[in-house]
């Protein structure tokens, strides 16, 4: 992300009427946001746009889950 650094409350804030369990964070590098989310990627960019976050498609990096749901979480 370049410009302006987001205002994480106000994404977490957003996301999370649709999706309690989000987890939004700044990324160590201090230029990558990290959200993970079950939303698709066009909910997603609709979300962080009311959210007051200009993030375009080519932006954006899908990761597959690694989770194998052992713990239930």
């Amino acid at each position: 992300m370049s410009g302006a650094k987001p205002d994480l409350r106000a994404i977490e804030d957003v996301l999370y009427d649709s999706d309690p369990a989000v987890v939004v964070a700044m990324a160590r590098d201090g230029c990558t946001l990290r959200i993970a989310t079950y939303l698709p990627v066009t909910d997603l960019l609709g979300m962080m746009r009311q959210a007051g976050c200009q993030v375009e498609l080519h932006q954006v990096v899908e990761l597959p889950s690694i989770c194998c749901g052992g713990c239930g979480g």
